[in-house]
This record gives C-alpha cells, sequence and structure tokens, in this order.
C-alpha cells in the first residue's frame, strides 16, 4: 500500500513537472491531449526519478567539420553553386539534420528514457522463449559480420542470465552458494541486452519502441564504464554493440562515435601491439576473442569513417604490423581485414587536401590493390553475379548476403579511387576511358543490388548497410551524366531506373534515402537553364512541368506492391576482364548497353507526389521518384545538342549561362562529394 501511495506521489511531480516544463517552451498552458505522454508512460515514470523521467534521447547534431567523402557535404556545396549561378536554392528543410538523422527517432513524441535505479527492467518483461528467438536472428543477420561475441556460450547462459537481473532488480543477491551465478554480472546482462535490441531494431527497419528501452536501460551502465579505469573485455564488448546498434537506427555519427571509445579502450588493453596482448591475456582462448574483437572494432572504424567522413580512431602506425590474425577461422572478417588497409589508403588520396591534382600512379596503384583484394577473396565468398542466371538465386541466404558486401565494397574502394575522372567534363574529356570505368562500376553495383533486392529479402532487412553503397554508385552516374550527357545518359538509363524502383519500393525507414532525394531536389531548377529540358519543350514549358510534379496525384496503393515484380533484370557484360565462372573486377571501359523497360519508365514518371502523401519525418519516396526522373529525362532527351563532341557541349553549355559556370567548372560542384 505504501509503495503504491509513492507512485501516485511519484507520478503527480512528474505531471506537474512535465506542464511546468511546456509552459516554460510554448509560453501558454499546453494541450495536454496532444503535448503530454499518455498515461502509460506516466506510469512507468511514476517508479523513476524525476529527473531520469524528463531526459530524453535527442538527435546529434552535424558535426561542424563535413569530410569529402560525406554526402553531407553535397548540400552546402549545391547550395553555394546555385547562389553563384544566380539561382535561389531551395530552403533547407528544418526537420532533417544532414548526416545524423535518427530514423526509429522522429517528430512524434518519444517513449521516456528509462534507467534501471528505480524503474522496471525491460529484459524481465520478454519471455526467455523471444530471448532465444531475437538471438537465432542476431545469429543469422548479424553475428556473421560481428564475430567479437561467443554466442553460443550467450545462449546457453540466458537463463542465468535472466535469473540474475531478476534477482538484482528485487534487490537481493542472487549468489548465496551457487559459483554459476556469482561468474554473471552487469556487463552480461547489458550484452545481452543490446543483443536482442539489435534484433529488433533489424527487424523493425530501424524501428523498435522495446528495443530502445532495453538500450536505455543500458545507458547509465555504459555511461559508467566510459569514466572507469579498469575496463574489461566485456565493457569494450558492450560499447562495439552500442556502437552496431546505432548504426541499425541509420545514426551512423554516433556510430562512428561509439566505436571511436571503443577503440581508445583497445588502445588501453593493448590490443594493438602482440607483445602486450600475450602478456595481458595469457590465456589462448580469451587471447583469441580479444583478438577478434580487435579486429572487429578496426574494421567498424573504417566503415563508419568512411560513412560520416571523419577520422579513424586507429591509425596503421598504431598497430603492430606483426599482430596476429584469426588464421582463417573467420574468413569473412579476415576479408574486411584487408579490405580495412586499402581503406587506409584511399582514405590517404581522397582527402590528401594539399594536393591539386590526382597522381596518376598513385591512382594505378591503388585500382591494382584493389583488384588483387577481390580477386584474393576465397572462392566460397566469391560473388555469383547475376548474369549467371538460376545459379545466383539458389544460395544460402547468409552466404549470399556476404558475397555481395564483399563485392560492392571492392567496387565502392575503386569508384573513390577514379572518381577524379567525372568530378567536370574536362576531366571527362581528358580522360573518357576512366570516365567510362567509374560509370560501369557504379552500374555494376546497382545490378547486383537490384539482383539481390528481387532474389531475396536480404536488402529490405539490411537497408543501411546496402543503402549507403547504392547511393554511392548512383551519385558516381549523375556526377557522369550531368558533365557529358552525350556519353552516358543514354547507356546508364537502365542502372538509373532499377535504382529508382529500389528507393520507390523502400518502406521510408531510411535516412540515406532522405537525403538523396534532398540533394537532387533543386538541381531539377537547373537543368532547363542548361539547355537540358525533356525533347519538344521549351525552358519556360520545362519549367511548368517542374512545378506539376509537386501537384498531388492520386495513385493506387497497389501500385508500390505491383511495382517489384516489375522491375527488370539487366544482365550485364562486363567486358574482358571478368571470366565466366568468378566475379572478378570490371578491368576495362567497355560495357553493356541494356534497353529500358518502357512500362517501368512510365510508372516511375506517373509517381504520386508528396502533397498526397500525409507531412512526416520520413523519405518522400513519391516525390523524390518524380523529382529524379524529371532530372534524368532532361538530361537524356535532349538529342540534338548532346550527340555533339564533348568540346563542342562544354561551349554549348557555356555559352548558355553567365560566367560563373564556364567550362563547367560550378556545376560540377553540384555534385561534387555527393559519393
Amino acid at each position: 500500500m505504501y509503495r503504491l501511495q509513492s507512485q501516485v506521489e511519484q507520478l503527480s511531480a512528474a505531471l506537474k513537472q512535465v506542464e511546468g516544463a511546456v509552459q516554460n517552451l510554448n509560453g501558454t498552458p499546453p494541450d495536454i491531449s496532444t503535448h503530454l505522454p499518455s498515461a502509460h508512460d506516466l506510469l512507468q515514470c511514476s517508479t523513476r526519478s524525476p529527473k531520469s523521467c524528463m531526459r530524453r534521447q535527442s538527435i546529434p547534431t552535424q558535426p561542424l567539420f563535413i569530410g569529402p567523402t560525406s554526402s553531407a557535404y553535397n548540400f552546402n556545396v549545391a547550395n553555394n553553386s546555385l547562389q553563384m549561378m544566380g539561382i535561389q536554392p531551395t530552403a533547407p528543410d528544418s526537420s532533417i539534420v544532414p548526416g545524423s538523422g535518427i530514423t526509429s527517432r522522429c517528430e512524434s513524441l518519444e517513449p521516456l528514457v528509462q534507467t534501471e535505479a528505480q524503474g522496471d527492467d525491460p529484459l524481465l518483461g520478454i519471455d526467455i522463449n523471444e530471448i532465444y528467438r531475437t538471438l537465432a536472428v542476431y545469429k543469422e543477420e548479424l553475428d556473421p559480420f560481428y564475430a567479437f561475441i561467443p554466442l553460443e556460450k550467450v545462449m546457453e547462459r540466458v537463463p542465468l542470465i535472466h535469473e540474475h537481473a531478476h534477482h538484482r532488480h528485487e534487490g537481493g543477491c542472487p549468489c548465496g552458494n551457487d559459483n554459476q551465478y556469482c561468474s554473471v554480472d552487469e556487463k552480461d546482462i547489458n550484452v545481452l541486452k543490446l543483443m536482442v535490441a539489435s534484433a529488433l531494431v533489424l527487424e523493425g527497419y530501424g524501428k523498435s519502441n522495446l528495443a530502445q528501452r532495453l538500450v536505455d536501460s543500458v545507458d547509465s551502465a555504459f555511461n559508467a564504464d566510459a569514466s572507469r579505469v579498469d575496463i574489461d573485455l566485456k565493457g569494450l564488448q558492450v560499447f562495439t554493440m552500442m556502437s552496431i546498434y546505432h548504426f541499425q537506427c541509420d545514426d551512423s555519427v554516433l556510430a562512428w562515435r561509439t566505436i571511436g571509445l571503443a577503440a581508445r579502450i583497445a588502445l588501453e588493453l593493448g590490443l594493438h601491439r602482440r607483445e602486450s596482448l600475450e602478456e595481458n591475456f595469457p590465456d589462448p582462448q580469451k587471447r583469441y576473442w580479444a583478438l577478434r574483437l580487435f579486429w572487429c572494432i578496426y574494421v567498424l572504424d573504417r566503415r563508419w569513417s568512411f560513412g560520416t567522413s571523419l577520422p579513424f580512431a586507429l591509425q596503421e602506425s598504431d598497430i603492430d604490423p606483426d599482430l596476429p590474425h584469426l588464421n582463417n577461422s573467420e574468413p569473412y572478417l579476415e576479408c574486411l581485414v584487408g579490405y580495412g588497409k586499402i581503406c587506409s589508403r584511399v582514405w590517404s588520396a581522397v582527402t590528401n587536401y594539399n594536393k591539386t591534382a590526382t597522381d596518376k600512379d598513385v591512382v594505378g596503384y591503388l585500382d591494382f590493390q584493389i583488384q588483387q583484394w577481390m580477386q584474393s577473396i576465397p572462392h566460397d565468398l566469391q560473388l555469383l553475379h547475376p548474369r549467371l542466371g538460376h545459379a545466383a538465386n539458389d544460395q544460402p541466404r547468409a552466404l549470399q548476403r556476404s558475397r555481395v558486401l564483399l563485392y560492392i565494397r571492392g567496387n565502392h574502394m575503386r569508384i573513390f579511387v577514379h572518381r577524379h575522372n567525372i568530378l567536370s567534363a574536362s576531366n571527362i574529356s581528358q580522360n573518357l576511358t576512366g570516365a567510362r570505368l567509374v560509370t560501369n562500376i557504379a552500374r555494376d553495383t546497382i545490378t547486383v543490388l537490384v539482383h539481390l533486392r528481387e532474389s531475396s529479402t536480404i536488402y529490405d532487412t539490411q537497408q543501411s548497410a546496402f543503402n549507403y553503397f547504392l547511393i554511392s554508385a548512383i551519385s558516381a552516374i549523375f556526377l557522369a551524366v550531368c558533365h557529358a550527357p552525350a556519353e552516358f545518359s543514354h547507356s546508364c538509363q537502365n542502372e538509373f531506373y532499377s535504382a529508382l524502383g529500389i528507393l520507390k519500393d523502400l518502406s521510408g525507414h531510411s535516412f540515406s534515402s532522405k537525403r538523396l532525394w534532398k540533394s537532387i531536389r533543386g538541381v531539377k531548377n537547373v537543368a532547363p537553364k542548361l539547355g537540358l529540358s525533356p525533347a519538344g519543350l521549351d525552358t519556360q514549358k520545362s519549367s511548368e512541368v517542374n512545378d506539376g510534379l509537386n501537384e498531388p496525384v492520386v495513385a493506387e496503393q497497389s501500385c508500390a506492391s505491383q511495382h517489384h515484380d516489375t522491375l527488370p533484370r539487366p544482365r550485364p557484360n562486363l567486358g574482358e576482364g571478368m571470366s565466366p565462372d568468378r566475379s572478378e573486377p570490371l578491368l576495362n571501359e567497355d560495357s553493356y548497353n541494356p534497353g529500358l523497360s518502357t512500362s517501368l519508365a512510365e510508372e516511375l514518371e506517373n509517381m504520386p507526389t508528396a502533397a498526397s502523401i500525409p507531412s512526416s519525418n520520413e523519405p518522400d519516396m513519391f516525390e523524390m521518384g518524380s523529382d529524379l526522373t524529371n532530372m534524368f529525362k532532361a538530361f537524356g532527351h535532349h538529342s540534338d545538342e548532346l550527340h555533339k563532341p564533348l568540346d563542342t557541349i562544354n561551349l554549348w553549355v557555356a555559352n548558355g549561362l553567365d560566367d560563373t559556370v564556364q567550362n563547367g567548372n560550378k556545376i560540377s560542384r553540384l555534385f561534387d562529394q555527393l559519393l
């Protein structure tokens, strides 16, 4: 009775604090029905401190530094270029924070963050059978890539961990005389919570209230561990798992921050030096798992840094060259370690701000290393390319996912290495072979991803992972088409519409799709001023068509569901550099030119716009589709002018605009660094 009375008093205090906070913000009494949490949320708050009730998980701000591998950098460059051309750019959408938005934490009222000091432990509300089920999802979807936790041992200890959490919540000592309970501590509980949360958010396409509650319950221990001196491997596992969770929520900035902490803790533990590793972990089994954990952190550090364009936490010069590898016990992870070393070299070349030109010898050497790495991938992990037909469709799910990720990672690095060839019309003229190579690699990536989505549900389950590579490939095609439409607009059409079909079908949980739409939205107004208006329309009429894209269009909901079955399946002929039974790298500039599916093009042209869809913080796939289709058609249908030599096109573009865009130099900035 006393406990119930105490909860009621805390509930009343929490309600008054929430009302006062809203009044201070708005200056007027709040509307209780629209601004306050539900009774269920407040009842949960009553069991914890008022301070924890008021604390909310906020969206992290964008870093002050936006580097050359970040797609967020394109927004600033595009707006500056448009203003220099005398064109007022589209006003930024205040509901979007470029580069760091969290789709699982949208503008609607979020569950209040719960700490474990006084509240219920969310893990105790999950049935053990459900815990086993989510761990099975983790084993299938995440463990093959992040194999730094002995998963089988964790699954065996689930009853002990669950029982320990229950006793700890009740305030009793679960150990007694039973040593098996004493082997479980809070870090074991937190690791289990984060594994379950990662699986739940993966199943929820980036959103899960229960997953967020589990992560919130770990926050206090997580923050305490960050200030501890005696952190151990279990604590390091918690940091690494937290980074993976943030990535699954499509928050690459928080993922990068957290893996940076994990990397520095790994350095403190001496995991980066062979001598200290052997001295601090004399037990071979513990040393083996410590080594696996370190290499996982190393790989994630590279991946998150390229995604955010922020520097690595682990520098190659700090890692002992004699540090043992995994002796092929984890072939996928071993491949990524080699890939990470290539990433370090590519990063140095791409982010070198002191260079004004790209060294051809460096480009050739980096490309050679990437191709050697792709050829060194074990045969079982080599991609079965879509051109192989049914053989590519009949694959185990986990194996297909690993093969695709390794293959498109290699393509991704090659795009970075050769991207300078398509950054301007003059660069394309000077090295048309290199420009064709970049677009062929990008088209090949799109072909592989389209096939992946047609043949499985892998793409839908892990949108955050695959969208990053898809956007990079689309960006390369846009750069090439913008600067040399006669050369690339027609040959890239099929891949463009196929990629657009993927974006159209996405459920809207991926913030990367929203960033892509925002980056293209202002470009549609630039195309008519370049003379790149749709065939048969003058500039004024073309502008009217563009404006009409924002008008409501009534469409059947079945359109999106039917579209997946109508996507074309391009089968590439990648030239002499590709053997018939292995997915070796693309070696030459010649490529395929498949025809465009007319029905698909017509469907994408008529996609409904944002005005017909309720406003939200999720990506507007329909308006994005109309914008991209219109822009691409503008580039691809000015046939009378585009089939002139590249030098003639440059002169034609320059004469049509003022001096600020002579030779296409300013136009190149519209797409520069979107990759």
